[in-house]
């Protein structure tokens, strides 16, 4: 053999191992954008006729973990929290064990929906206000979508 035939060779499969890589890491990247897409998804059902926003600085999601924050300026009455606990049951999360100030929701053991009351409804100062991912806001509540790769110790 030539060795221009092996050099040609040798270039054609440093091309062809380059595309297989980046391949990989546009769904690495594919499958990051389905999992805050699911999130935004998710929220907008179960939210849909409250006044909610999303600061998207706020949000991000990595090879690792992943965050999709909404607040939820409105008053929520117990007729309301009735209403979300069914959308959300509707869109397969499952309750688990309220930890620390938080109500968690797990989708698998990867996904976990945290909620978070305002400090002005539960009355207490800005000592123990922490949940999980997330910490009680003065006058919003704060509702975190969390993704884990490796599994959140709360869905397991």
């Amino acid at each position: 053999m030539s060795i221009k035939l092996i050099l040609s060779n040798l270039f054609l499969i440093f091309v062809l191992l380059g595309c297989h890589y980046n391949d990989s890491e546009n769904s690495i990247e594919g499958n990051q954008s389905k999992i805050l897409y699911e999130f935004i998804g998710d929220s907008d059902y179960i939210f849909d006729s409250f006044n909610v926003y999303s600061d998207s600085n706020e949000n991000a999601i990595n090879l690792y973990t992943g965050y999709y924050i909404v607040r939820i300026d409105d008053v929520l009455s117990g007729v309301d929290l009735d209403v979300i606990n069914k959308r959300i049951l509707d869109k397969g999360y499952v309750k688990m064990n309220n930890y620390k100030k938080s109500i968690i929701y797990c989708k698998g053991e990867t996904k976990q929906l945290e909620i978070l009351e305002p400090h002005r409804i539960q009355n207490i100062d800005a000592i123990d206000n922490r949940g999980d991912a997330a910490v009680q806001l003065e006058k919003q509540w704060n509702v975190v979508f969390y993704w884990k790769k490796e599994g959140n110790t709360l869905c397991k």
